[in-house]
């Protein structure tokens, strides 16, 4: 045997010629190049995750928001709404009737805020607003371990709110009611008892609300898995097992406006309706299986309606609506970047298949 032949491999002495070598194949040199790229594409898709989560993706007006803090500048409503004392009230009162919440002045008062603030000029505001937040004993428990659900909706509370000049915050006597409250809906209910010393004016308000969604699956684990909430098997072959979720009280907002008594000239504060979207005075969040909720430290703050917080509440992400997936243009790229990574791995992954059985003719 001569030495070509034992150069030549069983195909090649079938086929009688030679096969190339394989750092000479095209596709090759291709799958060199992707095992190069992926690395690449894989930290490009990192780095636009970073810059996605690192950005504020928002969907304000930003010349609506600008033109609203040029307005609360000008009419210096920090300082008219820092002029005054608000105390709120919680109904129905139970143990704690004739009970007002007195709310604290918030202000800007951090030296990076000071800084911002000269460094911002003219669309800089004072963030400002009148704080409640101890409200332990105030509001219902909720527990959502599987055994008490379902548990329906809250009882509505009521939340009144009345105002005073700084000189009289200590006498409780000398507060008045923010004017235009609607009536609290239970101090209508002839059915239940409203505490004579309780005013009847205010927001109603639920501390969580229950969602029900009929589930139809193979199972009870894939309907479990299936359930963000909490699974509740059907009774009878009839019926379908259920989904239940509750969102669950965050945070309260309301606005006020400053206005002037046609008859006395008299300037007084009047409600304008909920800091959130759609008005809304509420914020929800979706509640956690297995948690318990105290309310103990939910906030309960009185801004002025044209606080240039309530454009960005409003407009922005900031709702108690959910708000689905929303990518940010980083975003996409980081999935787009990792999407061709994933690709070029599985092109690479056949190319090597081919190869190693190249080689194993060779």
């Amino acid at each position: 045997m001569n030495m070509k032949e034992q150069q030549e491999s069983p195909l090649e002495q079938a086929v009688g010629t030679r096969l190339p070598s394989l750092k000479t194949l095209p596709y090759f040199k291709h799958a060199m190049n992707l095992l190069t790229a992926i690395p690449t594409l894989l930290l490009f898709s990192l780095f636009f995750l970073c810059l996605s989560l690192l950005s504020t993706h928002t969907d304000v007006d930003m010349s609506h928001y600008l033109d609203r803090v040029e307005k609360y500048n000008e009419e210096q409503l920090s300082q008219r709404l820092s002029l005054i004392k608000i105390a709120a009230r919680i109904m129905p009162s139970q143990n704690t009737e004739n009970n007002m919440l007195y709310m604290d002045w918030v202000s800007m008062t951090t030296d990076t805020e000071q800084t911002d603030a000269a460094a911002s000029q003219d669309y800089f505001y004072n963030k400002s607003l009148h704080l409640y937040n101890n409200t332990r004993d105030y509001f219902p428990v909720l527990n959502l371990s599987p055994e008490f659900v379902p548990v329906g909706d809250s009882k509505q509370v009521c939340i009144n709110i009345a105002w005073t000049g700084l000189a009289q915050q200590r006498v409780k006597s000398l507060y008045r009611e923010v004017s235009g409250l609607p009536i609290c809906s239970e101090s209508l209910n002839p059915r239940f008892r409203w505490q004579s010393g309780d005013p009847r004016t205010g927001i109603d308000i639920n501390i969580w609300r229950q969602n029900v969604e009929e589930v139809s699956c193979s199972s009870t684990l894939t309907c479990q898995m299936a359930c963000p909430g909490v699974y509740k098997p059907p009774t009878s072959d009839l019926l379908k097992g259920k989904c239940y979720t509750y969102d669950v009280l965050k945070s309260i907002c309301l606005e006020v406006g400053l206005t002037v008594d046609p008859e006395t000239q008299e300037e007084k504060w009047e409600y304008r309706g909920g800091c959130f979207k759609n008005d809304s005075p509420t914020l929800y969040e979706r509640g956690i299986p297995g948690t318990v909720y105290e309310f103990e430290y939910v906030p309960i703050e009185v801004r002025a309606d044209d606080d240039p917080f309530n454009v960005a509440a409003k407009e922005g992400t900031i709702s108690d609506e959910d708000s689905g997936v929303d990518l940010s243009f980083f975003g996409w790229l980081s999935w787009l970047a990792f999407s061709f990574a994933v690709i070029g791995g599985l092109v690479l992954g056949v190319s090597y298949g081919a190869l190693q059985v190249l080689k194993g003719t060779q």
